[in-house]
């Protein structure tokens, strides 16, 4: 879905949003840090260009994960001190090991209930005795706002981009169309779309799903640094 080209314009317009990834990144190190003193690993599922994962290679031994390798690609060029895994979830391969901690910031919206539990029972025999399931959540029926319309602009030295997004609910499912339109002085304009599926859920499912899998399932409130909060998964 994201061409290498795109993976560096996807980055440059999140970093250049009013979001505080940083705070939210230290937020989680401090969660772990509490529950498990001794953790070591950590798993980004749905790492993305790194974003998160950036600020934790300081404390933890930190493995960036995601469906597509391009976002990979430059995510290591970002972020060479961690290491990195392909794969779709909700199916996790026998081979990427067992972590301390494994969070997922923005990624599970993004598959259907059945596929998210299939993938809370199947990355749990890969988090550690006392490990912990890190999840965003995203947004319920009761605070979405249907027909959405998002925008973006950035200029550097060498392009502008401006980002388009519309949103449409369909019952439990919002439909996010995004529009990228790229400017370079040689190239010209270059334009990208997609369409991603982003499922409604009310609060409590998380929590009840985690448990359906064999997690002991918390939740973190909203703050400054955590817009929607945290389910967190213990593994017993």
């Amino acid at each position: 879905m994201y061409g290498s080209e795109y993976a560096a314009v996807y980055d440059a317009v999140m970093k250049s949003r009013a979001r505080d990834y940083a705070g939210m990144a230290h937020h989680i190190s401090g969660l772990i840090d509490e529950a498990l003193p001794q953790a070591r690993t950590l798993l980004d599922v749905g790492a993305g260009t790194g974003i998160h994962a950036r600020h934790w290679v300081d404390g933890f031994d930190v493995t960036m994960a995601d469906a597509s390798a391009e976002m990979l690609d430059y995510a290591h060029e970002q972020v060479p001190e961690a290491s990195t895994a392909v794969f779709t979830a909700p199916a996790v391969p026998d081979t990427l090991g067992v972590f301390d901690a494994v969070v997922c910031l923005f990624m599970i919206p993004h598959l259907s209930d059945e596929d998210a539990e299939e993938f809370f029972r199947a990355i749990s025999p890969h988090i550690s005795s006392g490990g912990l399931l890190i999840i965003e959540p995203w947004y319920s029926a009761d605070n979405h706002i249907d027909h959405y319309v998002g925008f973006d602009t950035l200029r550097t030295d060498e392009w502008a981009v401006a980002r388009l997004s519309h949103s449409v609910r369909r019952d439990q499912v919002v439909e996010v169309t995004v529009h990228h339109a790229k400017a370079q002085p040689e190239s010209g304009i270059a334009a990208h779309t997609e369409t991603a599926r982003l499922h409604l859920r009310p609060l409590e499912w998380y929590g009840q799903a985690l448990e359906r899998a064999g997690f002991t399932g918390s939740f973190v409130e909203p703050n400054e640094a955590l817009e929607l909060g945290l389910w967190v998964g213990t593994k017993p």
